[in-house]
């Protein structure tokens, strides 16, 4: 291998397997859940399924009922596709196939919000396809919401490609549930997403392979420091004394995090209307609160690769 290539090397898999490949996954998990809380907010305001709504629709023969949302509780599960929940006299069916279930997080814990009656879950809702459950107990409390049609004489919940349905798995009151979903469906770090731990695998471990490389003889110092500290860049963070800057990074994300949460529950509490300029000033609050946190990361970081290099390097003259 020509050491020349080396360096570059090293960049192009730092850059590769710590930024590009997190900074994707990053991306999607931003919009997946942007995407899931603007349907809670939408599908709230969707009327009550009742059991006189639905005679009332079906005489009008149409087979689109209309879009309802459905608090109940499940009763069957027939033909591994479809869910029957009930909710005192009036049962309905939901077609799950190619469904996500939601499932909120089971213990209130973490963040107390004026006026939301207690404490809200300071957790990420778990998320399955319809495909990948395995089990479901009767009596799991189900909120579902989306279009109602009728299908063989009786109503169904089913998804479209247009309006795909909601459904999320809770426990606790009816009337919490919208609040729970919108305040904590948000990922707690968006860099720390299904990509992160194979990415950050794969850089450590193509950087140990170049640092090896480099160490052979003739021993190529820079390129072998370069590689070596890149190696170790995931942990460096939590070494001291950067490990200070690490946790001043979690508390200002956090609290970015929870500014942007408080500024969708005002949106749901204004049944949507809160102005635009509200809806702003409170977005670049968290915005700098997320800005100033990562450059606590950053300069920690920084401040921890100075010292290793002045280490290392007497290992690599």
């Amino acid at each position: 291998m020509i050491p020349a290539s080396l360096p570059l090397l090293i960049l192009l898999f730092g850059t590769l397997f710590y930024l590009v490949i997190p900074g994707i996954g990053a991306f999607a998990v931003r919009k997946q859940w942007r995407v899931f809380r603007r349907r809670v907010l939408t599908r709230a305001s969707f009327p009550l399924l009742s059991y006189k709504g639905v005679r009332e629709q079906e005489g009008s023969g149409k087979q689109i009922i209309g879009s309802y949302r459905f608090f109940g509780a499940l009763e069957a599960i027939e033909d591994d596709n479809i869910i029957w929940l009930r909710n005192g006299s009036l049962s309905v069916a939901v077609e799950m196939r190619d469904v996500r279930l939601y499932m909120l997080p089971t213990e209130d814990f973490g963040v107390t919000v004026d006026g939301a009656g207690g404490q809200l879950p300071d957790r990420t809702p778990s998320v399955l396809r319809w495909q990948r459950m395995t089990s479901l107990t009767e009596g799991s409390k189900i909120f579902v919401a989306g279009t109602v049609v009728r299908k063989a004489g009786r109503a169904v919940f089913l998804a479209t490609r247009s309006d795909p349905l909601l459904v999320v798995m809770y426990d606790g009151p009816d009337e919490t549930v919208v609040r729970r979903a919108i305040w904590c469906g948000r990922q707690r770090n968006e860099y720390w997403n299904q990509l992160t731990p194979l990415s950050l695998a794969g850089g450590i471990l193509s950087l140990t392979v170049l640092a090896y490389l480099a160490i052979r003889p003739p021993v190529h110092s820079f390129p072998a420091l370069l590689a070596s500290i890149g190696a170790l860049l995931p942990v460096l963070p939590l070494a001291p004394p950067g490990v200070a800057l690490f946790f001043v990074y979690r508390h200002l994300w956090k609290e970015g995090r929870y500014r942007r949460a408080r500024r969708d529950l005002e949106i749901l509490e204004d049944g949507g209307s809160l102005d635009a300029q509200s809806a702003r000033q409170a977005g670049r609050a968290a915005a700098l609160f997320e800005l100033f946190s990562l450059v606590c990361l950053i300069t920690g970081l920084l401040i921890n690769v100075v010292i290793a290099l002045a280490v290392m390097s007497y290992f690599f003259p």
